[in-house]
């Protein structure tokens, strides 16, 4: 847990490590330190500046002699919250450029774009677009275990988490061949507090690759196998697919879930 935190905090793994190593060696010094984790011992020195310049370890003489610890486990929630107070005033300021920024991107905006991503991460913020959005209506074509696959269940609950609360409705339509079980993936929940409607489509239709559609994009994403995605701002691309998914969406049928399975999400994330 506290690896996470720190790496959240932007620490690097070599500064985690050296900051595990204090923690369960006690105060040492930095050769020590050295021989422990298998970093130099000039860039151990570094390191110990910089944890030491967060405030999270210490520095103690004895005899001449310097050796370093962990700081008041304390320091690290301090440091929590004076990087909460930094970006709320950065994101302040930004939000006065905004509308500057958002006049020259309207410039672009009414001609169609494709954008490609690569890779997991690359791929996550595909979608992570979408939550830029309030109070619209998506449509999602989604071989949702292939999906899980590329995205990860930590990803995709974070995003229902956020697509839920900023109305983001959404009508999902999984191929035969990709159900899954909602014991197991409880934000797959449907109905009005989910926000989401799925039907199953025909036999025949399916597929590997997903997409979702919203405002004037839709996102593309690959199966884990070739893990890449793109998304295409077009008016016509979203009314043309938009137009094909509601007549899938006619012939297929809709996916029942029983309550008791989800309700836990809904308890736990979401505060109505």
């Amino acid at each position: 847990m506290i690896d996470e935190i720190l790496k959240q905090l932007g620490f690097s793994d070599k500064d985690i490590k050296v900051y595990n190593t204090l923690v369960k060696c006690g105060i040492v010094t930095a050769g020590e330190i050295a021989k422990k984790t298998d970093i130099p011992r000039s860039s151990v020195y570094g390191i110990l500046s910089r944890l030491q310049r967060e405030g999270i370890v210490k520095q103690i003489d004895r005899f001449g002699v310097k050796y370093w610890g962990i700081d008041d486990p304390r320091k690290v929630e301090l440091l929590i919250d004076s990087k909460q107070s930094m970006f709320s005033k950065l994101k302040e300021k930004y939000i006065k450029h905004l509308p500057l920024l958002e006049d020259k991107y309207n410039l672009q905006a009414d001609k169609p774009h494709l954008f490609y991503y690569e890779g997991k991460k690359a791929v996550q913020q595909t979608l992570k677009d979408m939550l830029l959005y309030r109070d619209l209506e998506t449509e999602a074509f989604w071989p949702i275990n292939e999906m899980i696959k590329v995205l990860g269940v930590e990803f995709f609950i974070e995003l229902n988490i956020r697509r839920i609360k900023q109305n983001l409705y959404t009508r999902a339509i999984w191929p035969q061949n990709s159900i899954v079980d909602i014991k197991e993936y409880t934000f797959l929940g449907v109905g009005n507090e989910f926000k989401r409607e799925i039907r199953i489509a025909p036999s025949g239709v399916l597929t590997t690759m997903g997409y979702w559609a919203y405002g004037d994009r839709v996102v593309f994403i690959s199966s884990d196998k070739e893990l890449f995605g793109f998304v295409i701002q077009s008016k016509d691309m979203r009314q043309m697919l938009k137009t094909q998914f509601d007549i899938i969406w006619s012939m297929s049928k809709p996916l029942r879930v029983n309550k008791k399975y989800t309700k836990y999400f809904l308890e736990k994330y979401i505060k109505f």
